[in-house]
């Protein structure tokens, strides 16, 4: 178990953050005292997930709620600005937004589907951790990428997911080597199938968690 004490004061960026992982793990670090910052498109998703984390939080700090899709760069360069400019600092980035496709070879639309897979799944966090590694490098911070067991265990029906997923791990074993030497520690999760709006947004249902 992590030293809880360790997490006090410390200004986390969780994208994806007003539902299912996303929203557990930022309210994690609400619960032990970090100062947060909360993603997501959804307004009133933002503002339930905001009142849930002032609420749990110890000195009943209020979150940095910040509205934006990650996979627009001007909306990517604003999580990161308006953290500095709120907090001073970043110490931690979790790249959890994500999304699942179906897809199989034979669908004449397949390289599109892959195309969405990785616009929000590798380039978005590609683009978050370009964009805070000066920061993070102040503050010897940590980059968690979010992946999935999907990218280590092939699925015929979720291949444009797998395929995505596959690709953030080594995008993360890549920036670990290169940023060590910078004092910043970069890992990857890979989650099972976990019950969220993630199964009914893809439609995968009990399929994915029997899988």
């Amino acid at each position: 178990m992590p030293d809880l004490k360790y997490f006090k004061d410390k200004v986390v960026i969780v994208t994806g953050s007003t539902s299912g992982i996303g929203l557990a793990t930022v309210k994690y670090f609400a619960r032990n005292g970090s100062k947060v910052v909360i993603n997501g498109r959804n307004q009133n998703a933002l503002i339930r997930a905001t009142q849930e984390c002032h609420c749990i939080s110890p000195s009943k700090l209020t979150p940095l709620a910040i509205r934006g899709d990650v996979t627009k760069k001007e909306d990517c360069k604003r999580i990161i600005s308006s953290t500095i400019n709120h907090f001073g600092r970043l110490d931690i980035l979790i790249n959890n937004a994500g999304a699942g496709a179906f897809g199989s070879i034979t669908d004449p639309k397949i390289s599109d589907t892959i195309g969405q897979m990785f616009d929000l799944n590798v380039k978005s966090l590609v683009t978050l951790t370009q964009l805070a590694v000066e920061h993070l490098e102040r503050s010897n911070g940590v980059i968690i990428n979010v992946s999935s067991t999907l990218s280590i265990k092939p699925n015929i029906s979720f291949m444009p997911y797998c395929v995505a997923k596959s690709a953030v791990d080594m995008f993360t074993k890549c920036i670990a080597l290169e940023l060590g030497p910078k004092g910043i520690r970069v890992n990857t999760v890979n989650p099972t199938a976990v019950r969220t709006n993630f199964q009914s947004a893809t439609g995968a249902g009990d399929s994915l968690m029997a899988f």
